[in-house]
């Protein structure tokens, strides 16, 4: 049976991971046995027990439905749990390690490598996960981008853009409150997030009820994943409708639009500073919302950003023709995404 996109992606980060923890635990042992060779292969057994450990357990517990209570525990919180599983799973593996390579009786010897693993253990618990909380906080690779300086001047790109908003945002939120408002969006998000994941997006901002989620894009090539998550993500959404209804009184529906295009990317603000996305690429997207608000569908895109040759299973697209969209001077070919009858 094939693997699925998100189950040869998970394989290939545990792979990556247990090779990079393989060679950093290897030379840690080697180093701190005056070049011995048990502590070479011991540092290798550690390494590869830690790495697959911890990278099961983000993928597979944080990662799952199993993890999505615990990622709403506050920041401090969460550090806190996160660092006592890193350290009980670095402490059992060196324990483990320790027992495949150098037998029992070397297990609890209380000599340098044992305290300097203790040590590189806690050290590596905390940065590792603030690291990651902090990258969670901001999104992925916008800490790198910052960092390295990608964005410090506006950059020229080309990218494919899905823009999303809640329909009937404004009577849900009359109706059940604000507070309740804010939990049903956060919940959505949460929804959003596994197939912009699956489908190697960026969540680059939410704006209110809205998302706006992008891909590099190359060339004239369409690319095939920006169809496919919006696809997978309105699915989610249906198959979640009755637990909407039964907690908020209302299931969420979704309108999208998707546009491949130019955009310029740059670092904007001085006391808070974000990376911001303008051009002309990120207006039609927008645009593209109000047309499926005007024309009843759920999903809209330029012919320019799908292919229907390469759609998901169970999906079609249907001509529009040139429409003329606000704010722009000429009319732009456009297609409905749907699900085929």
């Amino acid at each position: 049976m094939a693997l699925s996109q998100r189950a040869r992606r998970n394989l290939r980060l545990i792979r990556n991971h247990a090779v990079v923890a393989m060679t950093i635990g290897g030379a840690f042992g080697f180093l701190l046995t005056s070049y011995s060779l048990i502590g070479l292969v011991d540092g290798i057994a550690i390494g590869f027990l830690t790495a697959t450990s911890l990278a099961c357990f983000e993928l597979f517990l944080m990662g799952g439905p199993a993890g999505r209570a615990l990622r709403r525990l506050p920041f401090a919180g969460l550090l806190a749990l996160r660092v006592a599983v890193y350290g009980t799973v670095a402490m059992g593996a060196y324990a483990a390690g320790r027992l495949l390579v150098s037998g029992p009786a070397n297990l609890f010897v209380a000599d340098a490598p044992f305290f300097w693993s203790i040590a590189f253990s806690l050290a590596f618990s905390v940065a590792a996960n603030f690291f990651m909380l902090v990258r969670r906080l901001a999104g992925p690779g916008v800490i790198a981008h910052f960092v390295l300086g990608r964005y410090n001047r506006p950059r020229p790109e080309r990218r494919s853009l899905l823009f999303l908003d809640v329909v009937g945002s404004t009577a849900i939120a009359e109706r059940i409150g604000a507070a309740r408002f804010h939990a049903l969006l956060n919940s959505v998000m949460y929804d959003i997030a596994g197939p912009v994941t699956e489908y190697g997006g960026e969540l680059h901002k939410y704006v209110g009820d809205e998302a706006i989620i992008t891909w590099t894009a190359s060339g004239d090539v369409v690319d095939p994943r920006p169809a496919a998550c919006v696809a997978a993500i309105v699915d989610r959404l249906d198959r979640r409708a009755s637990e909407y209804e039964k907690t908020y009184g209302n299931a969420v529906r979704l309108r999208a639009g998707l546009h491949v295009g130019d955009v310029v990317t740059g670092e904007m603000g001085d006391q808070r500073q974000e990376i911001a996305m303008v051009g002309d690429g990120v207006n039609t997207a927008a645009r593209l919302v109000d047309a499926a608000r005007d024309t009843g569908h759920q999903v809209i895109a330029t012919t320019v950003a799908i292919d229907p040759q390469h759609l998901p299973k169970g999906w079609q697209s249907r001509p529009l023709g040139p429409v003329a969209l606000r704010g722009k001077a000429e009319p732009l070919e456009l297609a409905a995404l749907e699900r085929a009858a």
